[in-house]
This record gives structure tokens, C-alpha cells and sequence, in this order.
């Protein structure tokens, strides 16, 4: 293993080290979740990132920000119908967050379903006229 690598995994360590504490602490902050399951992620931990949203839910801590981040890290691992979901529970929360309508376009176009898509983008950048991201994959379209 190179070092960098090995400096990289302590760095996480330490990180899921402090972030545990804080969540015992107050386990009721979603964002110590968030934390937690995307430093699992950079160190290749599927299980035990899906496992904390999955707790954060069940607790009923789970938030706008919460269910995106879940969603995004879905979509990433092309988990898309699972990304969805999240993504839609977003919505339901608050209608016009341009990141989600973003995000969930996204799921569409990795599904091929260029429409809906660009319809997804289209409404973000409505929603949020300096959304890059939306801005940009509209023009591939």
C-alpha cells in the first residue's frame, strides 16, 4: 500500500472517529449522518454508508439534506431506481430544490429518458438560474 494511501485512510479514520463521538452526543443532527456514511463511501464501506441513512430514517432525523445526500451517493453507485426514491422524498419536502429536480433529471438521463430529463434540468435552472451542473448537461441534450 503507498503511503498516501495509507495517510488518506487515516485521515478518514479520524474523521469517523470524531464524528461517531459527536454522534452519541447528539444523534438527533442529520448532518453527523451525512458525515459519517460519505467518509464510509471514500473508504469503499458500501454497507455501513447505506446502513447510517438507513438509521438516520428510521430514527426519523432525516431531512431535505439527508435524503439528497443519500440519493446522490445512490446515483453515484448507479443505484439509480433506489436514487430515485430518495431523491423524490426531496421533493415531497420541498418542491423547488433545484439540486434534487437537478439530480433526479440525472437518474432520467442514465435511464435514457432524455425527455424527462431535460425537462428536470429545465425546471432546476428555473428554480436556481446558476445551476451549472443543470446548465451544462442541457446542452448535451
Amino acid at each position: 500500500m503507498e503511503i498516501a494511501t495509507i495517510e488518506k485512510e487515516k485521515n478518514y479514520m479520524a474523521v469517523l472517529e470524531y464524528a461517531q463521538r459527536a454522534l452519541e452526543e447528539t444523534p438527533e443532527n442529520p448532518a453527523i449522518y451525512i458525515l459519517l456514511a460519505q467518509n464510509y463511501m471514500s473508504l469503499e464501506k458500501e454497507r455501513e454508508c447505506y446502513n447510517l441513512f438507513q438509521q438516520a430514517e428510521n430514527k426519523g432525523v432525516a431531512d431535505v439534506e439527508l435524503y439528497l445526500a443519500w440519493g446522490i451517493t445512490l446515483l453515484n453507485n448507479n443505484k439509480i431506481s433506489e436514487a430515485k426514491e430518495k431523491i423524490e422524498k426531496v421533493l415531497e419536502l420541498d418542491a423547488n430544490n433545484a439540486n434534487a429536480l437537478y439530480r433526479l433529471g440525472s437518474c432520467y438521463y442514465k435511464e435514457k429518458n432524455y425527455e424527462k430529463a431535460e425537462s428536470l434540468f429545465k425546471q432546476a435552472i428555473f428554480e436556481d438560474p446558476t445551476n451549472t451542473l443543470a446548465i451544462s448537461d442541457l446542452g448535451i441534450l
